[in-house]
């Protein structure tokens, strides 16, 4: 996701942070119960979670001090 201009969502983070890191990560903690729900064939709490993500990351470094950078 590329957008042509920073954009915030409604709740004020900015779209494309939101979409490409917060999503996933959502995502996995709403499904968490049900991924740790024991299965016959697993060991308790052995549920592997990969989340895959781009390289664009490298070419500009995210500054986690402020969330909402410009």
């Amino acid at each position: 996701m590329n957008l042509p201009d920073r954009t915030l969502a409604n709740d004020g983070l900015e779209t494309q942070f939101a979409t490409n890191y917060l999503g996933p990560f959502l995502l996995t903690n709403l499904l968490l119960p049900k991924l740790l729900s024991p299965v016959p064939s697993s060991p308790p709490n052995s549920v592997p979670i990969i989340n895959i993500s781009s390289v664009g990351h490298q070419f500009s470094p995210l500054p986690f001090s402020d969330l909402n950078f410009l």
